[in-house]
C-alpha cells in the first residue's frame, strides 16, 4: 500500500512474496476492488492509525476476515477492523474493556516479530569479533 522504501526489508518482501503488487498510486476503491476480485480472505492492517495508513481500504471491506496487527497495537475504535493481533502485554487482560473490537487474539509470547539474531548478530559475537560502534561524531 505503500511506495518502495528501497529497503533491504522491502526487497526482501518483494522477492519472497508469492504474489506482489504494489499500489501504492491506487486510489483506495481500486485497491479494494483488487482485493474483492482477488478473492481474499484476509486483510491485516499493519499501520493502524500512523504514517501511511490507508484505512480507507479496510472501511470499504474488501475481505471477509479483517484484523489490526503490529503497527498500532490499541484500539482502532473502527467497526470495520473487528479483530487485533495482540499479547498480553500490549493488551492486558485488565484493560480488555477499552477495547472496541470484539475479537482480541492474543498470541502466547510476544505480538511483536523480529529477529535481532540477524538483523545485529555481530552483538553476539565475543567482544573482540564486533564490529567497532562509530563514536557519536563518526
Amino acid at each position: 500500500l505503500t511506495a518502495s522504501d528501497l529497503s533491504s526489508y522491502r526487497r526482501r518482501i518483494e522477492a519472497e512474496a508469492d504474489h506482489f503488487l504494489d499500489c501504492s498510486s491506487w486510489s483506495a476503491l481500486q485497491v479494494a476492488q483488487r482485493m474483492s476480485a482477488d478473492g481474499l480472505h484476509l486483510a491485516i492492517n499493519l499501520n493502524g492509525y500512523t504514517k501511511g495508513a490507508r484505512n480507507e481500504i479496510f472501511a470499504l471491506m474488501p475481505a471477509p476476515v479483517q484484523a489490526s496487527y503490529m503497527g498500532f497495537p490499541a484500539t482502532s475504535g473502527a467497526d470495520f477492523l473487528p479483530w487485533i493481533i495482540v499479547d498480553e502485554v500490549v493488551a492486558p487482560p485488565s484493560l480488555h474493556r477499552c477495547y472496541s473490537e470484539p475479537g482480541l487474539v492474543l498470541l502466547p509470547h510476544c505480538y511483536f516479530v523480529n529477529d535481532h539474531k540477524r538483523e545485529f548478530g555481530d552483538m553476539l559475537l565475543p567482544r573482540e569479533q564486533q564490529a567497532v560502534t562509530p563514536s557519536r561524531a563518526q
